[in-house]
């Protein structure tokens, strides 16, 4: 709840003090919601972000945004790297998926997400400074 942590944020800071923090933006995976047909996504955008700074308080608001790019060597190597650092979230409606939709994912995935010769996943990085009022 970005709302709340930003007042509890600038409730422990003091007058004048300095709130800075990244998180991951809208656009973060979405290479692989596209794959997926995944159309919610929960991750918040510079508005609402700034909204919310305002909101509770803060002035002098910069916010940053940065899209990276990280390589794999198919679907499934983003999969498991995803898995191992915990960034991960079953599906109860789907909670596994069978070898030969998860081979005409890939298939897909490598098709229209490749560069180099390698897959990748996309990553935008929200950098965010605020001043307390």
């Amino acid at each position: 709840n970005l709302e709340d942590s930003f007042k509890e944020a600038r409730d422990i800071l003091k007058d004048g003090g300095y709130f800075i923090f990244s998180c991951f933006g809208p656009q973060t995976l979405k290479e692989l919601r596209a794959c997926f047909k995944i159309e919610q996504n929960h991750l918040p955008c510079k508005e609402l972000i700034y909204n919310y700074l305002k909101s509770a308080g803060f002035k002098d608001i910069n916010i940053e945004t940065e899209l990276r790019c990280k390589y794999f060597d198919d679907l499934t190597g983003i999969l498991y790297w995803l898995k191992n650092i915990g960034a991960n979230r079953i599906n109860p409606l789907q909670p596994y998926l069978a070898p030969g939709k998860l081979a005409d994912l890939n298939e897909s995935y490598r098709s229209n997400y490749r560069n180099n010769g390698r897959v990748y996943a996309g990553f935008e990085v929200i950098w965010v400074e605020a001043v307390k009022s």
